[in-house]
């Protein structure tokens, strides 16, 4: 007998938002099985191709080589005519014992794919399987939970768990492969809305529903889904129903919701297709199998040790006295990052326009105030310089990247999550990478988005690190007053053997402009000292000695690399409305 396969499709369009959650649902399955996955995509013009290049790296690189006994990754990516007609082509690739299907916004979770293993292993005359409802809003906290009852087969065909009761969750449902022989694909991929239930009411006329006692997978609610368009996914829903109820079937349909409402208990005593995980003749039948397998039943997967206290991404923000921008900046940031476990850090300077009052509020913002101007017991403050704000918060984050920004800048959308979809392809791929540059605009001196070079060298102005290259890096060099210590960190970084590359697709609006007496009190008077300290430190290393005296005449007026983009969100307008209010 061979290995016990698992074959998974995807389909896909435009899915930056959540796809590299759904795909690390997948490939993070641990268990003594293969997985097939397929992804269909429709052609998507944002970074959801490079988002699944970035898996197709990690696989090669043997990341889940110890997580389950093996894992091919199929993509199409070519124009169809919706989902459905999508799922149609990845069906048509399957080769695997057990067959399911996950929408690019949905998830596994952790050990599903072993619970069902378990069950079809056991029971080997089953075919179709379906776990526990489980419901996600957008920032993936849990909402719903609902235990069903029964899914009897008549009922299935004629439209009641739908329309009576509750949907049959598509995410949580597995079948042998044999069975789909029974769909008809052409007509499958002519449906818009509800071929889900298209493949229920085709099943349902060989086979019975079991439920597994077992939350397998999560179902993600959001403007976007397909779901959310009720009306049409119920008008198509309708013309698949095959059969009308008789006036038997009433009554009995009072009892059956009857018995749905029964407590969770209850009903698994009374439901005459519930299967439980506890069955100790299920679970020593596994644990032989894992035995045989050599792949222990404590052994994790990557993904399982993860803790789920810790942050992907740590968002580093300076702040004083802009309030207005800052919590436009902030709600940017919150956006771009909801579908990611994060961290905002915001270390302000001691502001006095309500900034500080704001932040501690915010209880999803860990907030360092360090002042920086004004008196104490009748002295002055030292003023300290900006590299050691950052420090603050970047030894106090945890995450695997630290995206800095500022608070008279706003992200574009998607800047963030195309920047992280780089980094991790190209870490994947072996490169030694430590930063990522954002192309950024000085607004309104400047028309253009554009990275900056200084002594020959791209820099990190607004973008990402990665936090094990600002620790070896040993952080920014706090003998910079104000200028110059974005250029510096990012050489101690490559002088620690990484790279600094730029994001083609990532762009940010920083607001010149924006209140300029801050910006002449951030110690200008000491720039030149800045600048002279970054050139004399880097003689030799970062450029070579005999462009001594060109550097000397033009490292301060930076050398900026532009890139034709037009901003269809009109960015910059939502900063100086800011400004203004």
């Amino acid at each position: 007998m061979g290995d016990f396969v698992f074959s998974v499709v995807t389909p896909c369009f435009n899915s930056e938002l959540y796809i590299a959650e759904t795909i690390e649902s997948v490939l993070s399955q641990s268990g003594p099985f293969r997985i097939q996955y397929i992804i269909v995509d429709g052609g998507s013009t944002d970074s959801t191709l490079q988002i699944i290049e970035g898996y197709q790296h990690r696989i090669k690189s043997g990341r889940y080589s110890r997580v389950n006994l093996g894992i091919s990754l199929e993509v199409v990516s070519e124009p169809d005519q919706g989902m459905y007609d999508a799922l149609a082509k990845g069906f048509s690739r399957v080769m695997g014992d057990v067959c399911s299907y996950i929408n690019s916004d949905d998830f596994y979770l952790i050990n599903a794919f072993r619970s069902i293993h378990s069950v079809f292993l056991h029971y080997e005359k089953m075919n179709w399987l379906t776990g526990i409802p489980n419901v996600y809003n957008s920032i993936g906290s849990n909402i719903k939970r609902a235990t069903p009852f029964e899914y009897r087969r008549d009922f299935i065909r004629k439209g009641v768990y739908g329309r009576e009761l509750g949907f049959i969750q598509q995410e949580s449902t597995f079948w042998r492969s044999s069975l789909l022989k029974q769909i008809d694909t052409t007509r499958l991929g002519k449906f818009k809305f509800a071929g889900d239930f298209y493949l229920w009411h085709e099943f349902s006329k060989k086979n019975k529903l079991w439920i597994v006692d077992s939350i397998v997978s999560g179902f993600r609610t959001h403007p976007g889904n397909k779901s959310a368009d009720l009306f049409s996914y119920k008008k198509e829903f309708d013309s698949i129903v095959s059969e009308a109820m008789s006036l038997k079937d009433k009554f009995d349909l009072f009892m059956h919701k009857r018995a749905w409402k029964q407590p969770e208990e209850q009903k698994a005593k009374l439901s005459q297709t519930f299967i439980s995980l506890s069955d100790p003749k299920l679970q020593e039948k596994y644990r032989t199998l894992l035995g045989e397998s050599g792949k222990p039943a404590s052994e994790p997967s990557e993904y399982d040790t993860v803790p789920k206290h810790k942050p992907y991404i740590s968002m580093v923000i300076g702040s004083f006295n802009r309030l207005e921008m800052l919590k436009i900046c902030i709600a940017a940031v919150r956006d771009e990052l909801q579908d990611k476990a994060s961290e905002i850090i915001v270390v302000d300077g001691g502001s006095t326009d309500g900034t500080v009052e704001w932040l501690l509020k915010q209880k999803d913002i860990i907030t360092i105030v360090q002042h920086n101007r004004g008196e104490w017991n009748g002295k002055p403050i030292e003023r300290k310089p900006w590299a050691y704000f950052m420090n603050l918060a970047f030894k106090a984050s945890s995450g695997k990247f630290v995206c800095m920004l500022s608070d008279d800048s706003l992200i574009i959308p998607s800047a963030i999550n195309n920047g992280l979809a780089l980094f991790e392809e190209q870490l994947s791929s072996g490169r030694k990478l430590g930063a990522v540059a954002f192309y950024f605009r000085d607004y309104p001196l400047r028309k253009k988005y554009a990275v900056a070079v200084n002594v020959g060298n791209l820099y990190v102005n607004h973008g990402l690190y990665l936090k094990t290259a600002l620790d070896e890096a040993g952080y920014i060099d706090e003998n910079y007053h104000f200028y110059f210590a974005d250029t510096d960190l990012v050489l101690k970084i490559k002088e620690k053997g990484y790279e600094c590359i730029a994001s083609p697709t990532s762009y940010v609006e920083h607001y010149f402009e924006a209140t300029p007496e801050i910006r002449a009190s951030n110690n200008d008077t000491k720039k030149e000292q800045d600048r002279l300290r970054l050139i004399n430190k880097w003689k030799g290393k970062a450029y070579p000695d005999e462009e001594y005296a060109k550097y000397l005449k033009t490292v301060g007026y930076w050398d900026y690399h532009t890139e034709d983009f037009v901003d269809e969100h009109n960015t910059i307008a939502k900063l100086m409305g800011a400004e203004n209010d």
